[in-house]
């Protein structure tokens, strides 16, 4: 906690090494790939903001990955001001750093979502055979919070559209608190303290040792 209180206090005083860039919110403008993408919970096309987002990078470098010349990333998206948070895949040729040209490859969990479930951040890498190996948060009841680090398999292919998503396997949880030294979701919904005890299990991120 007192390491949150000094880096509180630098964003506070704007301290250079921790500067938050000041912007303008009405000069800011969309990707235009953002526009019209079929949505995850309603199977419709809408305009769509960008939560969070992490590239498809080696887990040993960390350089992004080069995907038949594509360069690949994940982003948490939803429909603006709405309780939305799906997963979907974008792609850039590989080095293009113009926002403009990025895509919606689609949604990774497919359409019809229940909206009382999303997946939030993780990490993401591409195994021997070209898939993507996405770690990310599957979140039971977004309105209880019950998160648990997960890994899904995308199997993607490339078209004269563009990259898409050929299928999805091996979707299951990894960990969800071992009740000893990370609690879990039933621990904290039972405790006396659970309005300031959040177990917080999300944004898990891949490494690979030497």
């Amino acid at each position: 906690m007192k390491d949150y209180d000094s880096i509180t206090k630098k964003i506070v005083e704007r301290d250079s090494s921790s500067q938050i860039p000041l912007f303008k919110g009405e000069k800011i403008v969309n990707m235009p790939g953002l526009d019209k993408v079929k949505e995850a919970e309603t199977d419709e096309e809408a305009t769509m903001d960008i939560w969070d987002s992490w590239p498809v990078q080696d887990p040993e470098t960390g350089y992004v990955q080069n995907w038949n010349g594509y360069q690949l990333a994940v982003a948490m998206m939803g429909i603006p001001h709405k309780s939305d948070s799906h997963l979907y895949l974008l792609y850039n040729k590989y080095g293009d750093n113009n926002f403009a040209n990025w895509k919606v490859a689609g949604s990774i969990f497919g359409y019809n979502n229940d909206p009382k479930t999303g997946q939030w951040s993780g990490s993401a890498m591409l195994n021997a055979d070209g898939s993507i190996q996405l770690f990310y948060a599957n979140v039971l009841a977004q309105e209880s919070n019950n998160q648990r680090v997960a890994t899904i398999t995308v199997n993607i292919g490339e078209n004269a559209d563009g990259v898409y998503i050929k299928s999805t396997e091996n979707d299951h949880i990894l960990f969800i608190g071992d009740c000893t030294v990370y609690q879990n979701y039933e621990q904290w919904k039972n405790s006396e303290n659970r309005g300031a005890n959040n177990p917080q299990m999300r944004d898990g991120h891949v490494l690979q040792g030497q």
